[in-house]
């Protein structure tokens, strides 16, 4: 894992850095913390000295790949597993050993590279052609899906979701969804990116879209 200074963004400088003894699929970033899905591990990092990160806690799942994190509060949301994915939910308010609450199978999720993201409650997952799947995790000790989007010819790869939209890149654009009804999700509008939406990022009521052709910036506000 690197640590980039970007205080003067035209000159970006590596200024501290973490040897994760293996590959790192994701990373969250949570106040003075780093988490990373690893390759059989999950592990949690002090980044409150950037030049100098240091560990703190892990938890192992041999034979199993983490391929996203996402956190909220005391808990962490990954998705490990390679042909039936898992949605594992991690306690993390003792980040010094981070402990499995429960897990969740997602059955029609792909396991080519899902995208997560936490709003309040709900975890949003980009499915693949299983377009976007909504769990409640009010319980942490048992996750539950209650709703769903799908569109045709889509291969949704990645998920925003700021205020009561949800951002859904899904290869050939991205679709915009009002989850303000997280049970069930409403297309308002479909953004036709130049190339193939891969990925996607929100903050500051802007949205960050990365393509294979092209890089994009949207504003936005509740009155889309």
């Amino acid at each position: 894992m690197l640590i980039v200074d970007i205080n003067d963004p035209s000159r970006p400088i590596v200024a501290g850095s973490f040897d994760a003894a293996g590959p790192v699929h994701d990373i969250a970033i949570d106040g003075t913390h780093a988490f990373l899905a690893g390759e059989h591990k999950f592990s949690i990092v002090d980044i409150a000295d950037p030049e100098e990160p240091s560990f703190v806690g892990i938890l192992s799942y041999p034979n199993l790949k983490a391929k996203k994190v996402a956190v909220s509060g005391n808990h962490a949301f990954i998705i490990t597993g390679q042909l039936s994915p898992t949605l594992k939910v991690i306690d993390i308010s003792d980040p010094g050993t981070p402990t499995k609450v429960s897990e969740l199978s997602l059955p029609g999720v792909s396991p080519k590279g899902p995208g997560i993201a936490v709003h309040e409650e709900y975890v949003f997952i980009a499915a693949g052609t299983g377009g976007l799947r909504v769990i409640d995790c009010s319980d942490p000790a048992s996750p539950v899906e209650v709703g769903s989007f799908t569109s045709t010819g889509d291969f949704a790869m990645n998920v925003a979701v700021c205020n009561s939209y949800a951002f859904l890149a899904a290869g050939i654009g991205v679709h915009v969804l009002d989850v303000s009804d997280p049970g069930s999700p409403v297309e308002i509008i479909f953004l036709d990116t130049p190339g193939y939406a891969k990925r996607i990022a929100s903050a500051d009521n802007i949205i960050f879209i990365g393509d294979t052709y092209d890089f994009g910036i949207y504003a936005f506000d509740d009155g889309l």
